[in-house]
């Protein structure tokens, strides 16, 4: 029984490990990459392109499964994020569907995070990971070196809305968020 108990809670620890919940949010497989601009272009080329609405700022994926590539918006803008060339677009999704995200830090002083969450705006100035699953903070770019992150997030089968966010303090505050509704 001894061994049992033993092996029962190694199984949990390294459950653990590998998953992050919260909110309705499962993450798993989390993995650190390096890029280029031209690894970046080419994931682009593999992601999933959702529908656009006709408002031209929200993006639909209809289907259970969806590649995205969110990166940190322009230089000129890097308090936002860009999902295919939208700023923080709001995301509509179907209940217990499952994003294979790649999150890249285009940022050039910055650290970034992306992190799914039920906190809806006004965000706290230090908004915290409390609540929310997803990336690291990652590093900003070095030289021609982008850093990101990769992941799988299962998203709530409880319709509603909810958030995605930088949990950098101030970040979401300033505007660093979007939407993702589950319909």
């Amino acid at each position: 029984m001894k061994v049992f108990t033993q092996l029962s809670m190694l199984s949990l620890a390294i459950g653990a490990a590998a998953f992050s919940f919260a909110d309705g949010f499962t993450v798993s497989g989390a993995k650190k990459v390096i890029l280029t601009a031209g690894g970046l272009a080419g994931a682009k080329k593999k992601a999933t392109t959702g529908s656009i609405g006709s408002d031209k700022k929200s993006i639909t994926f209809s289907a259970n499964s969806a590649r995205l590539v969110v990166e940190t918006g322009p230089k000129n803008d890097m308090m936002s994020y860009r999902i295919q060339g939208l700023r923080n677009p709001p995301l509509l999704v179907k209940p217990g569907a499952t994003l294979h995200v790649l999150f890249v830090n285009t940022d050039d002083d910055m650290l970034h995070s992306l992190r799914f969450t039920s906190k809806v705006t006004p965000f706290d100035a230090k908004i915290g990971l409390k609540g929310s699953v997803g990336s690291a903070d990652l590093k900003p770019m070095s030289g021609k070196s982008l850093f990101g992150q990769e992941f799988t997030v299962k998203v709530p089968s409880k319709k509603g809305s909810y958030s995605y966010i930088c949990t950098t303090p101030g970040h979401a505050a300033a505007g660093m968020y979007g939407t993702i509704t589950v319909r």
